[in-house]
């Protein structure tokens, strides 16, 4: 796949089929032939490979959003009723639904998308993913009651999953339920204390909506403490944000730089430090962190986080 991307694509296609001869049909086997294929020969050639993966494994998820890609809309259509048609042969583990759900719509009518759904909830009781991809689609079909009633029954049937507690979440909050928004994304956070997304469904609840910056904080702070919380530089920005708005500036200040130096790229954290700076009136500080943060890229050498692009989120905060 490397060799793919750097355009050298004959090369690419030969080692991807070298390596399925040597170590027989798998789903990832072809996937990798098909992505390779795809970029030398486009979606038309690389499709018989898209399909070999996914008969072996619906689940597969690059070739399933790859053989989705279909910009024909005839292909599209194709695609999805292929895809549809293994995931009801084939035995789930679950996420082939949450994905279905996702790309089903662009080919099919939103009722058929809820229809085979229902069908595949009915089939495996079991899977966490089915009421949750239901819900999805219920909230397409705007229809939030019935949404909020899939996945009140989801948390009685997968009470330890914190996946599904934070989706009740987001429904509630999309319903404008922030106070029981926060309850049930309070029993996501406490199942896993250090998962960044349900984090920071809680901070945005608990600060944009209720300012109670004050009950943010120990959230972060017991996620930071971690195994890795200190190298997770969403949950580091977050507390930066939370302390600004405490009046706790050279703490934000600290944290915001930490930020920054793990991920230059988080346009929103620049913001924070920006803010600071302006607030304070030293424009030399913020001039120290860009700094601070290109050395840090420059000894790095970290992909995708060059000085460069550093400089510019800085001078876009």
């Amino acid at each position: 796949m490397q060799a793919s991307r750097q355009g050298r694509h004959d090369e690419a296609v030969a080692m991807a089929q070298q390596a399925l001869s040597a170590g027989g049909a798998s789903a990832a086997a072809y996937d990798v032939i098909a992505f390779c294929v795809q970029r030398r020969d486009g979606y038309a050639a690389a499709r018989p490979h898209m399909l070999a993966s996914l008969r072996l494994d619906v689940e597969q998820e690059s070739a399933f959003h790859r053989l989705a890609s279909a910009s024909n809309p005839d292909a599209l259509r194709e695609a999805v009723d292929f895809l549809a048609q293994e995931l009801r042969r084939q035995p789930l583990i679950g996420d082939g639904i949450l994905l279905f759900q996702a790309e089903a719509g662009r080919a099919w009518p939103a009722q058929d998308v809820l229809s085979l759904l229902h069908e595949l909830a009915a089939r495996w009781p079991r899977l966490w993913q089915a009421p949750v991809a239901l819900a999805r689609q219920w909230l397409q079909l705007q229809q939030p009651h019935q949404a909020l009633a899939t996945l009140a029954d989801a948390a009685e049937s997968f009470p330890l999953l914190p996946r599904v507690h934070h989706e009740r979440a987001e429904a509630l909050r999309l319903a404008g339920r922030v106070d029981d928004a926060l309850e049930a994304n309070a029993r996501a956070v406490a199942l896993s204390p250090a998962w960044s997304r349900a984090l920071r469904l809680q901070v945005d609840l608990l600060c944009k909506h209720q300012l109670r910056w004050n009950d943010a904080e120990p959230l972060l702070q017991r996620a930071l403490q971690t195994r890795d919380g200190w190298a997770d530089a969403d949950l580091a920005g977050l507390l930066a944000w939370v302390h600004e708005h405490q009046k706790r500036h050279a703490d934000a200040l600290a944290l915001a730089r930490r930020s920054l130096r793990l991920d230059p790229s988080q346009g929103w954290v620049w913001g924070v430090v920006r803010r600071l700076c302006d607030d304070a009136e030293t424009p030399h500080v913020f001039d120290e962190v860009v700094d601070e943060v290109v050395a840090t890229c420059v000894r790095a050498g970290q992909p995708g986080r060059q000085p460069g692009s550093a400089g510019a989120l800085a001078s876009a905060a």
